[in-house]
């Protein structure tokens, strides 16, 4: 329990330090850009990463979870549930399904080296940037890699 307690909060003190580091890549001037402080890919990756370091799968959700609503947090520290909760709150919600699902997914790569796991991970690089170019209408500059 001691281990799965330590990898739990330093995966989530890493998710707010990310959270952080991700605000503050700049933005482009025109809003019709994509950049890369706009994929949400990046936000599975420690999740993924945290329940791959953990024993259990009950461990492993957890610290997904946590993980993943210490980066929310940590993006948006300025904007606390006092001054603009409704802003926040999807946000929250998003990262209480995602995390520990990520860190689920962590857990069975990490038991199984199931394709399936990786490809959960993976995918989303790829696919995020052409499903943005669809909702927007266009393909997005500078292409994405």
């Amino acid at each position: 329990m001691r281990r799965g307690l330590l990898v739990l909060v330093l995966f989530t003190l890493a998710g707010f330090a990310f959270g952080v580091a991700d605000v503050h890549i700049p933005a482009p001037d025109r809003p019709l850009v994509f950049w890369v402080g706009n994929i949400s890919s990046l936000w599975v990756i420690l999740p993924f990463l945290a329940g791959w370091a953990e024993r259990t799968p009950a461990w492993a959700a957890a610290a997904g979870g946590t993980t993943c609503l210490a980066a929310i947090l940590g993006f948006y520290r300025p904007i606390t549930l006092f001054t603009a909760p409704g802003f926040l709150f999807p946000w929250l919600v998003i990262a209480t399904v995602v995390g520990p699902a990520y860190g689920m997914v962590g857990s069975w790569w990490r038991r199984a080296r199931s394709l399936v796991a990786g490809a959960a991970v993976g995918v989303p690089f790829i696919a995020e940037p052409w499903l943005w170019a669809l909702r927007m209408g266009h393909v997005p500059r500078p292409y994405p890699i």
